[in-house]
């Protein structure tokens, strides 16, 4: 419980970063608590993050504006989800590298790794280079007539959370790296928390097998 605890813990310090300092009039006891009650939703209800999320953005709005509210989640969500293929990608490398596995348990691993990494790099080079994949994506299937009616509908919301994560990026490059590492730590806590339930199990685990 204490490790899942943290693991809250640091998640809430990445969504309280991604708020704009001048907007974030709220202690960290709210942020955690408006955290929990958005996962509480996520989890217990058949909507999952989408509720979950919206409920966030809800509560937020007694200390922070709607629209900053809305976009310091969703760089927060994004940030965390290209953590999560940086841990997915890494600890499928570390499996590959490290065990005598059968063609039939290599194949899938050697995609999964490839695939985030794949992620990674075009997202990471996306934010460098001020490219925009997704908008450009959907410009894509707009011209080939693909869904063209949703995605002409939705081309204004994609574009504007892209550039909201570019502007991040650029404007706040010390909050980006700092919520990025908080994401990786809650990562960390998961790992440790397989650990230390196979050692009270009677295994004698490893970091790399907990990994």
């Amino acid at each position: 419980l204490a490790i899942a605890g943290l693991r809250h813990v640091l998640r809430t310090i990445s969504m309280s970063l991604a708020v704009a300092p001048e907007h974030r009039r709220f202690t960290f006891w709210e942020a955690f608590t408006t955290r929990l009650a958005g996962e509480t939703i996520s989890f217990f209800t058949f909507t999952g993050p989408v509720l979950g999320e919206a409920t966030k953005a809800t509560i937020l709005r007694k200390r922070v504006p709607l629209a900053s509210g809305v976009q310091a989640l969703a760089v927060d969500n994004l940030l965390y989800n290209l953590s999560v293929a940086l841990f997915i990608s890494t600890g499928a490398f570390v499996m590959l590298l490290t065990r005598s596995l059968p063609v039939g348990a290599r194949l899938p691993l050697v995609v999964i790794a490839s695939g985030m990494t794949l992620i990674i790099i075009v997202v990471a080079g996306a934010v460098v280079s001020d490219a925009m994949p997704v908008t450009g994506g959907v410009d894509y299937f707009i011209r080939h007539d693909i869904k063209r009616g949703w995605f002409e509908s939705k081309r204004k919301h994609f574009h504007e959370v892209e550039s909201n994560v570019y502007d991040f990026y650029k404007h706040r490059p010390g909050a980006f790296f700092t919520m990025f590492a908080c994401d990786l730590g809650s990562h960390i806590t998961t790992a440790a928390e397989v650990y230390i339930i196979l050692f009270m199990l009677g295994f004698e685990p490893t970091a790399r097998v907990a990994y």
